[in-house]
């Protein structure tokens, strides 16, 4: 199980992404062809289910990170589209590669600082993710 924002938004996307196809390439040839439409009722809801779940965690990871609205909206548009996610998903890669390097506080001897009191905060923001 992914442990950041970035990497849980990540695996949402990969699985939404890959409900859509189930659904396109599956579900609705075997409706519209074969005359069996229990399945779209079950992958569509299904895939439903996980857009919404990809939407709120673009919310999330948007708020967390920072990003744009330009971004997001541009994110939130390759869903729509099919292979989209896996096609965000090489940058989305990227910055979660470089979201892991942390900053290390410490105190020295020669200029005492009240590390005790900034340190509680620092590991705290490097728990959340």
């Amino acid at each position: 199980m992914p442990r950041t924002l970035i990497g849980k938004f990540r695996l949402i996307g990969f699985v939404e992404g890959l409900s859509y196809l189930l659904l396109l390439g599956v579900a609705m040839p075997l409706k519209y062809y074969w005359g069996m439409p229990i399945y779209v009722k079950v992958v569509g809801m299904t895939h439903g289910i996980l857009f919404i779940l990809y939407c709120l965690q673009l919310y999330l990871t948007m708020r967390h990170h920072k990003w744009s609205l330009g971004y997001a909206a541009y994110l939130f548009v390759a869903a729509l589209i099919p292979f989209g996610t896996f096609y965000t998903d090489r940058r989305l890669r990227e910055m979660a590669a470089n979201a892991s390097q942390v900053a290390i506080l410490f105190d020295d001897l020669i200029r005492p600082t009240p590390a005790y009191r900034a340190a509680p905060f620092v590991l705290e923001e490097l728990h959340s993710g």
